[in-house]
């Protein structure tokens, strides 16, 4: 992760999370928490290996001036596996079964196409904020 990380909020009293990092700003508004599934069924992001929780919705906010980006992040487990949603403008959306980077890939694809960097996917869902994993356990 990155060197310098500090996270803004008085969550879960009030949904809204300012993460800063050394040279990016992520303002989350977590929407729906629920809980990790069961031990057996749990699965984890590849590289920092964070839990993917079920029922999870949140909006993501990055970006400066003209390149800020807003989307809706959302993950549900279905029989098991979790599927993962990106919605952005009024109807667009990209799903996945794969895995969160697929999602977050699908995503960039479509929003800026090309374009070589993207946003990391732990960042995009908010799978990092250490509040919200607290307070889910």
């Amino acid at each position: 992760m990155a060197k310098y990380s500090q996270e803004i909020t008085n969550y879960p009293q009030e949904p809204n999370i300012l993460y800063k990092e050394e040279k990016h700003n992520f303002h989350y508004t977590i929407l729906q928490e629920k809980v990790y599934p069961p031990d057996s069924n749990i699965k984890y992001t590849s590289g920092y290996r964070y839990k993917i929780p079920d029922k999870y919705e949140v909006q993501t906010i990055w970006g400066k001036d003209e390149n800020q980006k807003i989307v809706k992040c959302k993950i549900d487990y279905i029989n098991n596996i979790p599927i993962f949603y990106v919605c952005f403008g009024f109807e667009n959306q990209v799903k996945s079964d794969k895995s969160v980077s697929n999602t977050t890939t699908l995503l960039h694809e479509v929003i800026i196409p090309n374009k070589t960097s993207q946003t990391s996917e732990i960042f995009l869902f908010g799978l990092q904020l250490c509040c919200v994993m607290r307070n889910r356990k």
